[in-house]
């Protein structure tokens, strides 16, 4: 099994409970989907921010647009928020967060 941060491992246990069988998908966005096609993309909250790369928000819209966010506090066993991704404007705010975009690309090396 590929390896989980601490995020998704909840987000995983909160899908199965949920009903969803679902397969991790490492390196990938998102990071579950389901046989039907559905995707899930769990996110860590910090601070009320929620951080996506333009290459993972890209890579949602492209191929899940209604992929599912579930936002996650440290620590938590199921998500505070769950929201679809086509509802929400990044970079930009919904409800209590901050949605933030990263462009990795121009890290300094």
């Amino acid at each position: 099994m590929a390896e989980m941060n601490l995020t998704q491992r909840a987000a995983e246990a909160w899908l199965l409970a949920q009903g969803h069988k679902v397969t991790f998908q490492r390196r990938r966005s998102p990071s579950f989907v389901t046989p039907s096609g559905e995707g899930f993309e769990p996110k860590l909250v910090r601070h009320n921010a929620v951080v996506f790369s333009a290459s993972q928000l890209a890579a949602l819209r492209a191929s899940f647009p209604t992929a599912t966010l579930l936002l996650f506090a440290a620590g938590a066993s199921e998500p505070e928020a769950v929201v679809a991704v086509e509802e929400l404007a990044i970079p930009g705010y919904w409800r209590q967060y901050r949605l933030v975009l990263t462009d990795l690309s121009r890290r300094a090396a």
